[in-house]
C-alpha cells in the first residue's frame, strides 16, 4: 500500500510539473508574439494576403510610409528574420500548398506565388524545403490523390 501511495503522489507531482512547464512555455510564446508591434503585424498580414504581387523592401516601405532601412531593421529586431526572408518564406509556404493540392506546373506555381524567375523559385524552394519543387510535388501530390 505504501508503494502505491508513493507512486500515486509521484505521478501527480510529475503531471503537475509537466503542466507547469507547458504553461510557462505557452506564456513565453504568447509574450514573444505580443511583443511584435502592430505596424509589423500589419505588414506581415499584408504580405500574407498579397504574396502574389511583386514586392521589395523598398516598395513595402513606400506603401506603408516608412524609410526602407528603418523598416528592414525594425522587422529584423522584432521578428528575428529579415523582411525578404519572411516574404520568401510566405511564398514558399503557399507554393507547398499549391504543389500538394493542385496539378500545376512548377512554372505556374512560381508565377502564382509572386516569383518572376522560375529558377530562383526552385533555388529558394530547395533552400527552404530541402528538396526541389518537382520532388515535393511527386511526393505529396501523389499521396493526396491516392488517398482520395
Amino acid at each position: 500500500k505504501h508503494e502505491q501511495l508513493y507512486s500515486k503522489y509521484l505521478l501527480h507531482y510529475s503531471l503537475s510539473s509537466l503542466f507547469m512547464e507547458l504553461t510557462q512555455e505557452l506564456l513565453e510564446r504568447i509574450h514573444s508574439i505580443s511583443s511584435i508591434p502592430p505596424h509589423i503585424h500589419k505588414i506581415m498580414d499584408w504580405i500574407r494576403h498579397n504574396y502574389y504581387l511583386p514586392m521589395t523592401v523598398k516598395s513595402i516601405a513606400y506603401d506603408f510610409n516608412y524609410n526602407s532601412n528603418y523598416l528592414s531593421s525594425s522587422f529584423k529586431v522584432h521578428t528575428g528574420e529579415s523582411l525578404i526572408h519572411y516574404i520568401n518564406k510566405t511564398r514558399i509556404h503557399i507554393a507547398r500548398n499549391l504543389l500538394s493540392t493542385y496539378d500545376m506546373s512548377i512554372k505556374e506555381t512560381a508565377f502564382s506565388c509572386g516569383f518572376n524567375d522560375e529558377k530562383y523559385f526552385m533555388k529558394l524552394f530547395r533552400q527552404f524545403e530541402g528538396m526541389t519543387p518537382t520532388e515535393y510535388k511527386r511526393t505529396f501530390y501523389k499521396k493526396k490523390t491516392n488517398s482520395q
